[in-house]
């Protein structure tokens, strides 16, 4: 099943790359914390990306201010933060003045098994395996 484009199957949430375009196109102000269906992460710390099209945004990790980051002009609209990550929940939130959007990351002992996509012996993986 192709898993591209920029809402989901069911049509009722907009993936992060729905809000790239909006970043670039719209003018109506907004932040967006990427990344908020990947919840369960095994490592230490990760990597969070922030898409807007504000000139800065702000980054909370748990309640307490983790970095503000102005906007890059080599890579416009697109905020990365290396984020250290608690056993358990995370509550993560990005703002810029009254704009905010927040998610939770859990940090596992294991990396979760639904994550991984699973073949089926008899798919095929693309057109040409047919002939």
């Amino acid at each position: 099943m192709n898993h591209k484009g920029l809402i989901t199957f069911d049509r009722k949430t907009k993936k992060d790359s729905f809000y790239i375009y909006k970043a670039w196109w719209s003018n109506e102000p907004f932040v967006h914390l990427c990344g908020k269906r990947y919840v369960d992460r095994a490592e230490e710390a990760t990597s969070v990306k922030v898409y807007s099209n504000q000139k800065e945004v702000t980054l909370f990790v748990n309640g307490s201010k983790l970095e503000t980051r102005r906007e890059d002009p080599k890579n416009p609209h697109v905020f990365t933060f290396f984020v250290p990550l608690k056993k358990g929940e995370n509550s993560i939130e990005v703002t810029f003045g009254q704009l905010s959007d927040s998610g939770t990351i859990r940090r596992v002992d294991t990396p979760n098994p639904d994550y991984v996509l699973q073949k089926k012996s008899t798919q095929k993986s693309n057109w040409a395996d047919n002939e």
